[in-house]
This record gives structure tokens, C-alpha cells and sequence, in this order.
């Protein structure tokens, strides 16, 4: 209760500021189109990646199934499911507002600079960028924060021979070197959604399979989800990510199929 309770006072601290940041640019004054230099075309934008990754991590992701598994009934997480898409949707639209605004008016975007943030920047008050930077730290601190507990919590608990040692030291060493490792990885990329896109395109490829299948199969094997695994963790490092994808269920079936095969003929020299 603690943690919901939290995360619905994030959200309406963030919806707050971008509502101000939204309304800020219609109430107030205007900036002159002539005072902004025209910025140089960006490059090509991979929207497949970054739209379909994005999704198929939230699917399989932890912190949404805990939110879920709290719920007290089945309905309440499609109704809470159905509302937040319709909050976000909404949400959606101020980016969007700023990015157009910001190529309509040719508002000039430093390289490794973030477009809405500097969009809002010029197109608000002091004040409202203030809290605006604001928002989007809490967003950020929030969301490294959970990850952290999520993975401490993970090893410390899922692994034997963390269960050995006292809880509390192991999930904080365990807490302190993934924070450091994760700073550290930090430096081999110039852009944020660079390195989350990464980060989706990874998981994506070595765990959405076996998770999903887990589910939808129909009793799946674990030497399936152990080739799947390594087929859409190699493949990553070859192919574009909406094959890894494909490929690792080839693997998952693959193995599946073999495994019944043998099964069968296994049976077929008992009988």
C-alpha cells in the first residue's frame, strides 16, 4: 500500500508539471519565432524499436507485475490498467506539444540535449522550467530506485547462496554494486534513449519468449527457455531487434518439438 500510495503521489507531481508547462506556454507570453535559429534536420528516428520495445518490456517487467499481483481482484487491474493507458495517452500529448512547437518556431537543439526539455526551456517561465526539471528528476529517481530494491530483492531471494548470508548485508552490497555497474555502463553512451533502448532491446530479446511462453504454452520445458535465451541473446548482438525476437521463439519451439519427439519415441520402444 506503501509503494502505491507513493507511486500515485509521483504521477500527480509529474502530471502537475507538465500540466503547467503545457498551460504556461498558452497563458503566457509568446516568444518571437525570429529570435531562434533553425536547427539542422536529425537523423533518421528507428520508431519501430523504440515503439515496439518499450511495449513488449511491459509486458514482461516486474515492477507491473507486483502492481498487478496487489490488486485484491482481477477487475480492478483491467479497470486500473484501462485508466492509466487513458492518463498516459493524454500525457503523451505535451511532449508532443513541445517537440512541435519546438521544430515550428526552429528552436535550436545542442547536440546530446534533450528536445523537450530545452523546448520547455524556452517557451516557459524560470519557474515553470524549475519545476518541470523537477518532475522529470522524481521520474528518474523513482524509477532507478525501484529497479534497484527489484534486483537486490531478486538475487537476494531467488539465489541459495545469497540466503545464506544475513538479508539486509547481502541486498545492500548487492544494491550498492549494481548501482555502481549501472554508472558505470553510463559512460559508453551519449543519449539516454540510446542506453534505455539498449537496456528494452536486451531483455527483450533473451527473456520476453520464455516469460511469454511460460504463460501461453502449454506445458513449456525449461531446456526450451534455456535455447531460447541464448538465441535472442546472441542474435542481439547480430540482428536488428525486431528478429531477435522471432528467432528466439524459433529456438523455444524448436527445442519444444524436439523434446516431444523424443518423448514420443521414448514411449513407442517402453510400450
Amino acid at each position: 500500500k506503501a509503494v502505491v500510495n507513493t507511486d500515485i503521489l509521483q504521477a500527480c507531481f509529474i502530471l502537475g508539471a507538465f500540466a503547467l508547462a503545457f498551460f504556461g506556454t498558452i497563458f503566457g507570453a509568446t516568444p518571437d519565432p525570429t529570435t531562434f535559429v533553425a536547427s539542422e534536420p536529425q537523423a533518421s528516428i528507428p520508431w519501430l524499436t523504440w515503439l515496439l520495445m518499450p511495449l513488449l518490456y511491459m509486458l514482461i517487467e516486474q515492477d507491473m507485475g507486483q502492481r498487478c499481483f496487489a490488486a485484491k481482484k482481477p477487475r480492478l487491474v483491467s479497470l486500473g490498467s484501462c485508466i492509466a493507458a487513458g492518463v498516459l495517452l493524454v500525457a503523451c500529448f505535451c511532449p508532443i506539444y513541445f517537440g512541435t512547437m519546438a521544430a515550428k518556431m526552429g528552436i535550436e537543439i545542442p547536440a546530446g540535449s534533450s528536445v523537450l526539455v530545452t523546448a520547455v526551456k524556452a517557451l516557459t517561465s524560470p519557474t515553470i522550467y524549475t519545476v518541470f526539471l523537477c518532475a522529470i528528476m522524481m521520474a528518474i529517481i523513482s524509477t532507478a530506485d525501484s529497479l534497484l530494491c527489484s534486483i537486490s530483492s531478486n538475487l537476494s531471494c531467488d539465489f541459495s547462496f545469497f540466503r545464506k548470508k544475513s538479508s539486509v548485508v547481502a541486498s545492500q552490497a548487492i544494491t550498492f554494486c549494481v548501482g555502481m555497474s549501472a554508472l558505470a555502463i553510463t559512460f559508453f553512451f551519449n543519449s539516454v534513449v540510446g542506453m534505455l533502448m539498449f537496456s528494452y532491446e536486451f531483455a527483450v530479446s533473451v527473456l520476453f519468449i520464455p516469460i511469454t511462453m511460460a504463460i501461453l504454452w502449454k506445458n513449456p520445458k525449461k531446456s526450451s527457455a534455456v535455447v531460447s535465451m541464448v538465441v535472442g541473446g546472441i542474435s542481439f548482438f547480430f540482428f536488428p531487434a525486431w528478429i531477435t525476437v522471432p528467432l528466439a521463439f524459433t529456438g523455444f519451439a524448436a527445442t519444444d518439438a524436439i523434446s516431444f519427439t523424443r518423448r514420443g519415441e521414448k514411449g513407442t520402444l517402453e510400450a
